[in-house]
């Protein structure tokens, strides 16, 4: 995982060579830049494409906070960085629950910082000060093989409750909208404010990939964690994919729609696909679904 130092370098290098989240079109970089800014994209759970899109530049100016280098708060919009995610790791080993892992200072974060600076005898304001961050360094310092206190709040063993969500497009996402009657989503931008609006317990985004093979099914993993929940789903349709001879991959990313919704979600890119495999893969996200799925 590279330092806010060594991202600092390549943000300066890339501004240099014209690469900014406002570019129009495509900037050539040589290929050394391209091949680190590949390497920071695997870090981060991106598409590996070594181009620098707006998404890429966002997550870069992210990983250039230090802990430290600014106040932290509860914010509008929240603040997003390395920074944050350091501070939810520190705050999570210490037995203080921020919420997911994600780098987002949010209500949760804000309530775990609170909690630190009651049970330090610190001024309670929910911001993270120059006396609070070094409290905070000084008890994390022997917590580094502690496991988070977040893993206990998503171990997925008694499967999802709540209704499913579906969004996306291609022949697999319209057949199990028909096979579960449930309305599909088109809208990528509104996709996660609609799950948290309806405190849904599965969102499945559906995504037709021009150049694969089978499916590559994505679950949420960021800072030193991820949805174990989604994990455990996404291995089960592996499993039963695979008894059908269709190929299929699952990997942890931090695409944002992963990223940014709370419960469980997964993105499933499709490849070209025949009728009759369409309708064997349905059969079998509807069988996986009722195993997992508690309404």
């Amino acid at each position: 995982m590279p330092t806010a130092l060594e991202v600092q370098a390549l943000l300066k290098d890339l501004t240099s060579k014209g690469v900014g989240r406002q570019t129009s079109s495509p900037v050539d970089i040589d290929p050394a830049t391209s091949k680190r800014v590949a390497a920071f994209q695997h870090d981060r759970g991106l598409p590996m494409t070594g181009v620098v899109d707006s998404l890429t530049w966002d997550r870069l100016v992210e990983g250039s906070w230090a802990l430290g280098s600014r106040l932290l708060f509860c914010a509008k919009p929240f603040l997003r960085g390395e920074d944050v995610a350091n501070l939810q790791v520190r705050l999570a080993r210490l037995g203080f629950n921020p919420g997911r892992l994600d780098g987002i200072f949010g209500p949760k974060t804000e309530v775990a910082l609170k909690e630190f600076q009651t049970n330090t005898g610190l001024e309670v304001t929910g911001v993270l000060s120059r006396r609070a961050f070094d409290e905070i360094l000084r008890l994390s310092a022997s917590t580094e093989d502690r496991t988070p206190v977040t893993a206990l709040f998503d171990l997925g063993a008694e499967g999802i409750f709540g209704e499913i969500l579906l969004g996306g497009f291609g022949s697999l996402a319209t057949g199990l909208s028909q096979a579960l009657a449930l309305p599909l989503h088109q809208d990528h931008e509104t996709l996660t404010s609609v799950a948290i609006a309806n405190q849904v317990g599965l969102v499945l985004l559906f995504s037709p990939l021009d150049g694969i093979e089978g499916f590559h099914i994505h679950f949420w993993q960021g800072y030193l964690a991820k949805s174990q929940a989604g994990e455990e789903l996404g291995r089960m349709l592996v499993a039963a994919l695979e008894e059908q001879h269709i190929a299929v991959e699952t990997t942890g990313m931090s695409l944002p729609v992963l990223r940014e919704t709370p419960m469980t979600a997964l993105v499933i890119e499709q490849g070209n696909l025949s009728e009759q495999e369409v309708h064997a893969v349905v059969t079998v996200f509807e069988e996986v679904l009722r195993q997992v799925i508690h309404r």
